[in-house]
C-alpha cells in the first residue's frame, strides 16, 4: 500500500495497519491516535508533529 492509500484509509476510520511498510514516507502532522502500527516498518519516516496518543508501535522499526 502506498502512502496515499494509507492516508485515505486512515481518514475513512481504519485503525489496523499492523505490518505496513511506511519507510521513508512523509507522515508529519498526521493524527495517528489509537492506530495499530505494530510491526510496521517506519525506517526514516518523518513522524514530526504526528499525534500518536494510544498508538500501538510495538515491534515497529524506526531505526535510521
Amino acid at each position: 500500500m502506498d502512502v496515499k492509500e494509507f492516508i485515505e484509509r486512515l481518514e475513512a476510520g481504519e485503525k489496523d495497519f499492523s505490518g505496513i511498510n511506511l519507510a521513508e514516507e512523509f507522515l508529519a502532522g498526521l493524527e495517528l491516535d489509537g492506530v495499530n502500527l505494530s510491526r510496521a516498518c517506519l525506517r526514516e519516516a518523518d513522524l514530526s508533529s504526528a499525534e500518536l496518543n494510544g498508538a500501538n508501535l510495538s515491534g515497529a522499526d524506526r531505526a535510521t
